[in-house]
């Protein structure tokens, strides 16, 4: 399996290699970390990048920069409207698996639908 098709493989190495070094199942990584052990165990195969929040969340409780592990994780360098705080039409575009990502995001944080932040849909 290759990063392209998983590309949170090299990722997953690193974290169950730290994760044995320190005696730990990967339950008590998953508890640990504040996310579901299947969670993780998706980075192997997954076809997809997983959630910045995650890999920072499982970094922290092992020790692992985040950096390195968001490296890992296909998820560095940052995208271009990651990076900027004002995007240009330069930036990538919006594709509907991008709109179902910053959805999630936005979902998992708490700020969907709130007043005035523009993701609230609007019916007559």
């Amino acid at each position: 399996m290759n990063a392209r098709e998983a590309p949170a493989a090299p990722l997953y190495e690193l974290v169950e290699r730290t994760r044995q070094e320190k005696g730990w199942t990967k339950s008590q990584l998953a508890r640990k970390a504040g996310v579901r052990r299947m969670t993780i165990e998706r980075w192997r195969t997954a076809p997809r990048t997983p959630l910045p929040a995650t890999v920072n969340a499982v970094a922290d409780a092992l020790g692992i920069d985040r950096q390195l592990a968001r490296e890992r994780a296909g998820l560095w360098p940052p995208m271009a409207v990651e990076a900027s705080p004002d995007p240009s039409p330069s930036a990538e575009p919006l594709t509907a698996a991008r709109a179902e990502e910053v959805a999630r995001r936005l979902a998992a944080s708490g700020q969907q639908g709130e007043e005035g932040d523009g993701a609230t849909e609007r019916t007559g």
